[in-house]
């Protein structure tokens, strides 16, 4: 299969998840990319380079490209929770909401694995303030009331 007919099913298949029209979905294809330009230390992982177990350096900084390059890979994922984020989340201007927790609500709320990475990136693009960069965390500007009432019905 030609890559652009991979990128076309790709497009279809995130219009039946979503509900959203093929130039929307291309738009924010295009949305996606230009975060990963604004922001070169985001991958999978969050921000930056990891700290777990005994890698040199050089391993960390390769770990954190080959996860770089699979966040790239997930913009349908990506896409589908700033979907989710946008229709859920009311957007605030101070950031108190941390990138980690919101990624495990978004998981218990959609039914499967979100990366750290992934929510980031699907916050940013949705337009939510973001705070400062906390390791490989954040904090976004996010409804408490919103996201005590998700949490909620997440327990339910």
């Amino acid at each position: 299969m030609t890559e652009n007919r991979a990128a076309k099913r790709e497009i279809r298949e995130l219009q039946q998840i979503t509900g959203l029209s093929y130039t929307e979905i291309t738009r924010l294809k295009r949305v996606f990319g230009e975060v990963l330009d604004r922001e070169p230390n985001l991958n999978l992982n969050g921000f930056g380079l990891s700290w777990f177990g005994t890698q040199t350096l050089a391993e960390r900084r390769e770990e954190a490209r080959a996860w770089r390059d699979e966040l790239r890979r997930s913009a349908a994922d990506v896409i589908e929770v700033c979907q989710w984020l946008r229709q859920n989340i009311r957007p605030i201007k101070t950031p108190q909401q941390g990138s980690y927790g919101l990624k495990h609500l978004v998981e218990q709320n959609i039914g499967k694995y979100v990366s750290n990475g992934e929510l980031i990136a699907a916050a940013l693009m949705a337009g939510y303030p973001m705070g400062p960069i906390d390791g490989p965390n954040t904090v976004f500007g996010m409804s408490q009331r919103d996201v005590n009432r998700l949490r909620a019905g997440a327990r339910g």
